[in-house]
């Protein structure tokens, strides 16, 4: 379908909008005129709203504990009394997050939070668990606590990045580890907030 009206936002115009039932998703791409025909080029999508690269604008956290270092975020403590975090403005209900991720000697914990809430001091919601013992559980945090048992870490690459994708749709919560599935649950009781990340001591 080609949306041109006027009912729709703005963003919608001149799109072609294709169903990807293998996916689950609406496939947005944009059209741009090439002589007597269209061309379609695939929309940008949310990365550059949630890390621009160069510094933590959109996020909240400790300075003295998160920065960034050639285009990635560096979470470094020497040990922390209580979990720390890292909050992005971002608001999102239905989310397909892909990030790399690297565990210096796979010490400590830590892990992404994601249909969260912030408050002063905490954040409550799921979070895909990083760290070891941990790597690819699914927990609830300030809530139902673990959620999803079973580790993902026969999937994990210790010391380089490893790449983490967390896909949450309606009520089914799916994440993956290095391409591999390791979470994959219908929850209807869930809560469906914001997108978070974290890091705990």
């Amino acid at each position: 379908m080609i949306y041109l009206g006027d009912a729709w936002p703005d963003k919608y115009r001149g799109a072609l909008l294709m169903n990807n039932i293998h996916g689950q998703r609406l496939n947005v791409d944009r059209l741009e005129p090439e002589g007597s025909e269209y061309v379609g080029t695939h929309a940008p999508d949310n990365t550059g709203r949630l890390f621009n690269g160069s510094d933590l604008t959109g996020w909240s956290g400790s300075q003295s504990l998160w920065r960034v270092e050639d285009g990635e975020i560096i979470g470094r403590s020497d040990g922390l009394r209580r979990n720390e975090w890292l909050v992005s403005d971002l608001a999102a209900e239905d989310v397909r997050l892909s990030l790399e991720v690297k565990l210096v000697d796979n010490a400590g914990n830590s892990g992404v939070q994601f249909r969260s809430e912030a408050t002063d001091d905490s954040v409550r919601g799921y979070q895909a668990d990083i760290g070891a013992g941990w790597w690819g559980k699914l927990c609830e945090e300030h809530g139902r606590k673990l959620l999803w048992d079973e580790s993902g870490e026969r999937h994990l690459r210790p010391g380089e990045w490893n790449r983490y994708e967390i896909e949450a749709r309606g009520s089914r919560i799916r994440t993956f580890l290095n391409g591999n599935l390791c979470v994959d649950l219908d929850d209807p009781d869930g809560n469906a907030i914001r997108l978070r990340t974290s890091q705990s001591g």
